[in-house]
């Protein structure tokens, strides 16, 4: 060997040395995706003046704590300088540096942040995952709108706002964990082939449907058009599955449904734009051209934009210019003062003589509201419903490499008059408010809308126009006849859920004409077209107003009916003199099938009645008189209870049924009510607070054991080695170990490995478990193929329907040469060894210990979803239970405490505290 072989050789093993010390660190390449989205931020986001690198940053460290597990990061700043701790697992790293002034500044302490992060993740980690997370945050300090689009997230935005794509044709959905056809789309593949409702997909091509995954089921049967997909079928009579074969098409996207309702000789049309993308002013035109549609026999048109959340600023302004032949529809504004463009109308036809009323609600957002402002401040449509969403900003999607894609504001858009509807909303002309009387669900005023733009972090509400906003020309109500919507309500309520609407429907023609049929607004249009004898403006408004008049008139008669069973006097009768209105209130629970008065904490799992009782102990009579609740628990909020009219020295009693659910957690909430009579002024209040006793919960040992020995379903050679060909047996064991009874099991066994794995099996229930009781189930898979790595992807999931916390998701990497291979496992118990639930004090101190039998890795902490501690154990020689200790710092309002503890194999448990604080403000 020569001298320069030797020579080179050496500096080579001296290398190798000194990069095998390095702690293991990945080489990672600086994020090029980081920059990209800055320069686009720097150069052309609305409002530089957001554009804080300071503010940024602090999101950035927020967003990358809360969604990679094992870091923790905390800022630090003291006059010009920024101190950064990082944490992951058991690294740690202090960045200095003076504070960021410009974008650059900011990129150069995120490329270093992201670096330390990504090179000491675990090697199964995703560095994809840094990068979003740093990004989404710092943008999250923006604005709501602006936000990065992750691959899956931009593949299926792109998908909704083209209006096409190829594929076979039906709406799919998980029915009971089965892959199911909700409806074939007519004129389509799917449909073609004979696919039916309620059909089972079983398979696609040569992968089993078991615990698939939708959105995967969605993009396998999605495709190039012209190219084939094998799908297999189970339907009620099949004795074993159909094999359908398909040939992809392409499929549009409809975004406009209608209908045309018949009145003698009169007719009325409906339209319904569900979203505004590529072609809906194309689908609209063959809507009305379906229509037949002709001013004689036609009356007018409907134009339904209720809940439809937005869409293309091309397609509002197209679908505007279809009903207007003049007047401004939209202007936008940029970054400067020149940067303003009005679009003003120009289309001409026949509609614009047309009588149209457009229906609208909360949900109506961004391009719908561009429309119904359009078409209200030109006064070519009547408005009816409730006032919109209020998004008065336009983002403009970016694509970038890797799949992903920065949604960016760039402009704020301007209604006819150049005002700005952001955080306010477009209001009706006719506001209509459904009220609901019954004793499980009642509402007698318009219900407040919190989820608005105006509730969103960061939104631009500086812009909007509020001393421009109009009120309601008129404001109606109608008592909801519907008694299973009334229970959705209730139900809702309870559950402390927003809207019972959000469910999935059936889609078909027919069930569609039945809800439009049952729908007060739609029948309210449908009679003011009809009886409308004017073909302007003025004289629709006109006939509006009084139809609408009569038709309260007539639902006062009806309410003031329904409350006679109640003994509430509901008689529209003024206030009169001073009432002094004093309340009491009290909890009853069901015991034996009788009502008793409970003084103690309500325990999980109860039924029970929220009582108040209000006396006027003053010198006159009230009006109208309801109680409103106000909690910081969603079962309790907003809430009402009905009294009526209230003359001097009576009293009166309603109670809320309540259902406190199985799964509740121990908290202690403060429960306010707010007594109004008509004049909307709160005549008193009245405060309680409520504990709520959580039941003692399950926590389960389990083992997996895989098996080839012909038993079972197994189908092997016995030699106790996975080997493809063989049919393998996955015998699961499972024991409640916990203090409380377990609710009902879903067992889940999915695949990771696609075609080399099929399975036979992997969704199975097990009954409830009670304490130190124990149960087996088996899942079987057909191994077809060897892994690269030479270990099989598999997840297995334990669901508690009773009890979500005590639920197990466990990644497997399964050895397919290891003999006999089996696994066993259980949760980390989280004990905290001085729970409060309330505090008088800001600071506190948690003290506890997490147990587990293979050994506790870390523990996290979240504070109202701020990651606010982080502990790795992996050092310790004994790790089977550790002990911590956490400092806490309470808000002014409750505080949800989440601790999260995995365990050597990253299988986690969680514990949820609340603590309410109830010292000085």
């Amino acid at each position: 060997m020569t001298d320069f072989m030797k020579r080179f050789l050496f500096a080579v093993t001296l290398l190798f040395l000194s990069l095998s010390n390095l702690n293991a660190e990945r080489f990672v390449p600086s994020s090029d995706l980081i920059p990209k989205v800055l320069e686009m931020v720097k150069r052309g986001y609305v409002d530089q003046g957001r554009v804080q690198p300071l503010r940024m940053l602090e999101g950035a460290l927020e967003r990358v704590s809360a969604t990679v597990a094992p870091v923790l990061t905390e800022m630090k700043v003291t006059g010009d300088q920024v101190v950064i701790s990082v944490k992951v697992d058991k690294h740690q790293k202090e960045i200095k540096s003076k504070v960021p002034k410009t974008v650059r500044d900011l990129n150069q302490l995120l490329q270093e942040v992201a670096d330390f992060i990504k090179g000491h993740l675990d090697r199964d980690e995703s560095l994809e995952e840094v990068d979003y997370a740093l990004i989404n945050g710092f943008l999250k300090k923006l604005d709501p709108h602006t936000t990065l689009l992750v691959p899956e997230v931009y593949s299926d935005f792109s998908t909704s706002t083209s209006g096409n794509f190829g594929g076979v044709g039906m709406m799919i959905g998980l029915r009971d964990g089965e892959l199911t056809v909700i409806s074939p789309i007519d004129g389509t593949p799917a449909s073609r082939a004979g696919l039916q409702a309620k059909d089972k997909v079983v398979q696609i091509d040569d992968e089993s449907t078991i615990n698939m995954a939708l959105p995967d089921a969605v993009k396998k049967l999605r495709g190039e058009a012209g190219t084939e997909v094998v799908i297999y079928i189970m339907r009620k009579g099949f004795n074993e599955p159909k094999r359908v074969p398909i040939i992809r098409d392409i499929i549009k996207i409809n975004s406009v449904e209608s209908e045309v309702f018949t009145k003698g000789k009169d007719r009325v049309g409906y339209i319904q734009i569900k979203t505004f993308g590529k072609n809906t002013d194309i689908e609209l035109d063959q809507a009305l051209e379906d229509m037949d549609y002709d001013l004689k026999t036609f009356k007018g048109l409907i134009l339904d934009l209720r809940n439809n959340p937005g869409g293309l600023l091309s397609q509002a302004i197209k679908v505007s210019d279809r009903f207007l032949n003049a007047g401004v529809i939209v202007s936008t504004a940029g970054l400067d003062s020149d940067s303003k463009q009005s679009f003003e109308a120009h289309w001409f036809s026949t509609l614009n003589e047309m009588p149209l009323i457009v229906l609208i609600n909360h949900g109506s957002a961004s391009a719908s509201e561009i429309v119904t402002a359009a078409l209200k401040k030109n006064k070519r449509a009547l408005i009816m419903g409730s006032t919109s969403f209020g998004k008065g900003s336009v983002q403009q999607v970016i694509p970038l490499k890797g799949g992903s894609a920065l949604k960016m504001t760039t402009s704020k858009y301007l209604t006819p008059g150049d005002i700005s509807i952001q955080s306010v909303g477009v209001s009706p002309h006719i506001e209509v408010v459904p009220y609901f009387i019954d004793q499980d669900f009642l509402r007698v005023t318009p219900q407040s809308n919190d989820n608005g733009e105006d509730s969103l972090e960061e939104n631009f509400e500086e812009w909007g126009d509020r001393d421009k906003a109009e009120k309601p020309e008129l404001s109606a109500f109608y008592l909801y006849e519907d008694e299973e919507k009334a229970k959705a309500q209730a139900k809702s309520a309870e559950n402390g859920e927003d809207n019972p609407d959000d469910e999935e429907q059936d889609d078909s023609k027919k069930a569609r004409l039945e809800r439009l049929n049952k729908d007060f607004l739609v029948q309210s249009s449908l009679e003011i077209l009809v009886k409308n004898k004017s073909t302007n403006f003025a004289g629709l408004i006109k006939e509006a107003n009084g139809y609408m008049t009569a038709e309260e008139k007539a639902q006062e008669a009806k309410m003031i009916e329904r409350f006679k069973k109640f003994d509430a006097p509901w008689a529209q009768l003024p206030a009169k003199g001073k009432p002094k209105l004093v309340a009491k209130s009290w909890v009853e629970i069901e015991k034996d099938k009788k009502w008793v008065k409970l003084d103690g904490p309500v325990p999980a799992d109860s039924q029970i009645r929220l009582y108040l009782e209000v006396e006027n102990q003053g010198g006159g009579t009230t009006g109208r008189l309801v109680a409103t609740t106000h909690s910081k628990n969603p079962v309790f909020d907003d809430r009402q209870l009905a009294f009526g009219s209230l003359a001097e020295k009576k009293s009166r009693v309603w109670f809320l049924p309540i259902r406190i659910s199985t799964s509740s957690l121990t908290r202690n909430d403060l429960i306010n009510f707010d007594l109004t009579d008509l004049s909307d002024k709160v005549l008193a209040s009245h405060q309680m607070a409520l504990i709520i006793q959580e039941k003692p919960m399950p926590r389960f040992d389990y083992q997996l054991r895989f098996l080839d020995n012909n038993d079972k379903g197994a189908a092997g050679n016995k030699n106790g080695i996975m080997e493809p060909g063989e049919t393998i047996a996955v015998e699961v064991t499972v024991k409640n170990n916990g203090v409380g009874a377990s609710g009902k099991l879903s067992l889940l066994f999915k695949n990771g490995e696609g075609e080399r794995v099929f399975l036979k099996n992997g969704r199975l229930t097990l009954e409830p478990l009670a304490p130190g009781q124990g149960s087996k189930a088996l899942f079987l898979f057909e191994y077809r193929g060897k892994p690269l790595d030479g270990k099989l992807d598999f997840s297995f999931d334990l669901l508690d329907s009773t009890y979500p916390l005590s639920s197990i998701s466990h990644k497997l990497k399964v050895p397919v040469e290891e003999k006999e291979y089996a696994l066993q496992n259980q949760l980390p118990q989280i004990t905290i060894e001085n729970p409060v639930w309330t505090s008088k004090s800001r600071k506190l101190t948690f003290v506890g210990k997490v147990s587990d039998d293979s050994g506790v890795k870390d523990l996290y902490l979240f504070n109202k979803n701020k990651k606010i501690y982080y502990k790795n154990f992996s050092e310790l020689k004994d790790r089977k239970q550790v002990e911590f200790e956490v400092n806490l710092e309470l808000s002014d309002e409750d505080n949800r405490i989440i601790l999260v503890s995995r365990d050597q194999a990253n299988v986690s448990g969680q514990k949820t505290v609340y603590i309410r604080y109830e010292g000085p403000k």
